[in-house]
Parts: structure tokens; sequence; C-alpha cells
């Protein structure tokens, strides 16, 4: 009770009363929020009317709860996927191409070269210098390390959400949370430990981007085995001076099958992750939640308790249906949808679904929550 409001105003007279308060403070994501009620109650007022004071102020208080931590959450959102950016470093420019030295002065080292074997070697020492542009492979793709964000670093105290982890991988992998959960072939996020499943995730995205970097390797080794023209494109771009006309081969006949089809030389991939090793030790520091925070549990049985009051008598037709399953289809899965409306409302199909509930529905998959809410809805149903 508080003290402003504990006084009776003119005993005696029409109008008395006594103020009613009631407060609390919660503290969610390292911030605090107080809650606070005055009721005004007449002073021998009947049951009903208390009660009716009591629920219109304890719907008021829903409101302003609801509307505040919606507020709140949209604010995270927006700040925390932010806050773990880390600057990728800028790619390495393409190689210039070296210009023709004499015989007798060895070519200076400008970066790693290919592996060869020794016959490869010993051929090349026999050949005559020719006077011609010498073609030098590019990088046949980027350091997978650097092209690949780490995960940003969280303090000791805060978590990882389910809103952050979907930022996480939409932002640094491309990926969607139903492209995500098909790579890892589950149909729901909400009994997965997401530190197992950032780790397969980034396993599977390196393990594309090796191949299509093995692929790319042997198409420029063939290229560069080809006969030598004249430069053009991007080593004429990156040449320091223009390039002189290349001259025809000076190799007989025999003496270029040779070469061709000797071994040809491999090409290394820097920082390549081996079929034995892992990333894990990039995630050590990085605290993973295996629940749902406070703050998204009181947003979940909110939004489950506003679902359960939409019953009605009409059924729901099939073009309404059919907007339904447009909207949620890009977003969530079928079983989540399905899960969904029976944990809501026991309902078996989506086609017995009611009006008011079909309504419902198309208005939340609008929401820019929709897909984390979906997620901590099935939650908080799993856990009874």
């Amino acid at each position: 009770m508080d003290n402003r409001g504990n006084k009776v105003a003119d005993s005696g007279r029409a109008g008395e009363y006594i103020w009613l308060r009631y407060g609390t403070q919660v503290n969610a994501n390292g911030r605090s929020y107080t809650f606070e009620i005055n009721i005004p109650m007449p002073i021998g007022a009947s049951e009903e009317v208390r009660e009716q004071l009591l629920r219109e102020a304890d719907a008021g208080m829903n409101q302003v709860a609801g509307h505040v931590e919606n507020r709140v959450a949209q604010l995270l959102q927006r700040v925390q996927p932010t806050q773990g950016k880390v600057p990728v470093p800028p790619a390495p420019s393409a190689r210039s191409t070296p210009q023709p030295r004499p015989a007798s002065l060895p070519a200076p080292q400008t970066g790693p070269q290919p592996l060869q074997s020794a016959a490869t070697r010993a051929h090349e020492d026999m050949l005559e210098p020719v006077d011609q542009p010498v073609a030098t492979v590019p990088p046949t793709r980027l350091n997978i390390g650097a092209s690949m964000p780490s995960i940003p670093a969280m303090g000791d105290s805060s978590n990882l959400s389910l809103q952050q982890f979907i930022g996480y991988i939409r932002e640094n992998m491309g990926l969607n949370p139903k492209q995500a959960m098909d790579l890892l072939k589950i149909k729901t996020l909400s009994s997965v430990n997401l530190r197992e499943a950032v780790e397969q995730l980034q396993k599977i995205v390196n393990q594309e981007a090796a191949d299509q970097g093995e692929q790319r390797g042997r198409e420029t080794v063939s290229t560069a085995l080809s006969p030598v023209r004249q430069n053009s494109g991007p080593l004429a771009a990156t040449s320091s001076k223009q390039s002189e006309p290349a001259q025809p081969a000076a190799y007989p006949n025999g003496e270029r099958t040779r070469a061709v089809g000797e071994e040809e030389p491999s090409y290394a991939f820097e920082e390549e992750v081996g079929p034995g090793e892992d990333r894990e030790d990039d995630l050590e520091d990085f605290d993973f939640p295996r629940e749902l925070t406070a703050q998204e549990r009181v947003q979940a049985r909110n939004k489950l308790d506003n679902l359960r009051e939409s019953r009605g008598a009409t059924q729901s037709n099939q073009a309404r249906q059919q907007v339904l399953t447009n909207i949620v289809d890009s977003q969530i899965t079928p079983e989540q949808l399905q899960d969904l409306v029976a944990g809501v409302w026991n309902v078996t199909n989506v086609r017995k679904l009611k009006v008011d509930q079909v309504e419902a529905l198309i208005s939340w998959a609008k929401e820019d929550d929709f897909i984390s809410e979906v997620e901590a809805v099935l939650a908080i149903l799993e856990e009874g």
C-alpha cells in the first residue's frame, strides 16, 4: 500500500474511497522494469463493484505490460545482431604477371608457388627459355577462415536468444530458418542444441566452399596448360605494364605433347578444414542458451493466451485457408504449423480451423517476429 493513497477523503461525505496500490519489479536482459497499479476503492462498495474495478485495472495492466514487452523485444532485435559484427579483411588482390627474366638470374619468389613433382622440375630444366610472357595462375579461392566471419563474442552474463541465432545465420551464412532446418534435416529448432546446430552448419558451408574451390582450381589449371595467347582480360588488367603480344610456341609437337601429358602441378588450399579437424575452438567462448529466456517465456505465454481466445462458430473457407498457407509456407514448415494449431486449439487439420482462428494466424504471420515467436510458443507447448 502506498502512503500517498492510504487516506480517507473527508469522512462522512459521498465519494469516500481508499487507494489500493500494488507494485512489482522484474529484471530481464540486464534491465529493470517496474509495474504499478493503483485502484480507488470506494468505501462500502459492493462485491460486484470491487470485482469490476479489479478486472478493469487488470486488463489495463496487461495491455500496458504487453506493449512495453513488445517494444523492448523489437529494440533488442534491432540492436543485438549488430553488436558482434567483425570486419572482414579485404580480399587479396590478384598477382601481377611477372616479366621475363634471363635464364642466368633466378626469378624472385612473389608468393606461394604450386607444388610440382620431380619429373616436372627436371623437364623444365631441359627446356630452352623462350621470349614470351609467363601466365601465372591466380589463387583458386579465398581463405575459408577469412570468408566465414567468427561468431560474435558475448559477455559472461549474456545469452544468445533464438532471435540472435536466426539473425546470425541470416547475416553471415545467407540462410533463413527454413533453409537451415533443411540442411540439418530437422523439423524444428526449439528442441535442438543451438551450439551443435551452428557447428554443423559451418561444416556444411565450409565443405560446399571447398568443393566449389576445387572445381574452379581444376578449370584454372586446364586453362593455364593450353597454348599461351595474348594477355587480355584479368591478366592484362593486373599487369604493371602493357604486355607484349605472345610469340608462337617454339616447341616441337612431340615435346609439347609430353609437357602437357606429364603430371599436373597440385595446388594446396590454405587453412583447409580436414576430415579430422573441426572448428569447435572458435565456439569455446560462446555461450549458447539451452532454454528460453524469461522475457521470451512471457511473450510466448501472452501470445498463446491471445490465440486461444480466438474461438468462433463459423468454419473458415478454402480461400482464406490457402492465403494462410501461402503466407506461412516461406517462414515455417508444414509440421510446425500442424503442431501449432494442434497445441493451441486441439485441431488436427488446418481445414478445421474457424474464421477467427485463421484470421489470427494470418495477422500474426505478417509480423516481423513471427518465426521466433512460433519457435517460442512451440517450446512452451512442448513443456506442457
